[in-house]
């Protein structure tokens, strides 16, 4: 009987134990443990991927400024974090709507010659900034972001 109630204790205890989130990278608790809650989390990725390849496809805009500002309002993900989705998410929305573009009655809208000379250009521009992002903090990179997607749109109120 002693023996039977161990093993009843012990099985209380694992049960009341709650289990503990796995660590996200820079030592952070995941924010969200629970299965329902990731899978969520995913869909709220998933819509903020769609207005991203959405815009992109429209407008040509996409990555900074819209990948970068949902996933930091929407989800809390870091600057940092989302700065580096955006840079990846980019690729397949941009070779989602080359063929669109350049399959398109009547002549192609797309110049490979000067295509190549932006590849090169942000290539080397997407390196210098990774690296220069390191020595930013926070606030100052929020904060930077948050000037440059504002001038941007007031140029394009006043000056379309």
């Amino acid at each position: 009987m002693a023996k039977g109630r161990d093993k009843q204790g012990r099985e209380q205890k694992k049960k009341k134990k709650a289990p503990v989130p796995a660590p996200q990278r820079g030592g952070e608790p995941a924010r969200n443990p629970t299965p329902v809650a990731r899978v969520d989390r995913r869909a709220v990725f998933a819509a903020i991927g769609f207005l991203g390849g959405l815009l992109g496809g429209l407008l040509g805009v996409g990555g900074g400024f819209v990948l970068i500002p949902l996933q930091v309002l929407w989800t809390g993900t870091p600057q940092r974090f989302a700065n580096a989705n955006s840079l990846v998410a980019i690729v397949p929305i941009a070779v989602a709507a080359l063929p669109i573009y350049y399959f398109r009655k009547g002549s192609p809208q797309v110049d490979f010659h000067v295509a190549l000379f932006l590849v090169i250009g942000s290539v080397v521009g997407a390196y210098a900034g990774a690296r220069l992002l390191k020595r930013i903090p926070d606030r100052e990179l929020k904060m930077l972001v948050a000037v440059v997607l504002g001038v941007l749109g007031f140029k394009e109120l006043l000056l379309p």
